[in-house]
């Protein structure tokens, strides 16, 4: 199945950008890059605090739904 950027679904990103000593906001920014190469829409919710995390989660998840969209 052919996708154009017009009908791709988004990848909503969770990310824990301080985690990992750095690590997770390298990878957010990875994600961001290879998806703008690939023409790829995606949405990155940054987590501040790890209380943020389940109410950034249930965020991603509502703004998913509707597009049938991808959370990760």
């Amino acid at each position: 199945m052919n996708s154009t950027p017009s009908n791709r679904r988004t990848l909503h990103l969770i990310a824990n950008t301080r985690s990992g000593r750095g690590n997770g906001a390298e990878l957010a920014a990875l994600a961001k890059t290879l998806c703008e190469e690939a023409g790829a829409k995606l949405k990155i919710y940054e987590v501040g605090e790890p209380s943020e995390l389940a109410k950034l989660a249930h965020q991603a998840v509502d703004n998913s739904v509707d597009e049938n969209d991808i959370v990760v």
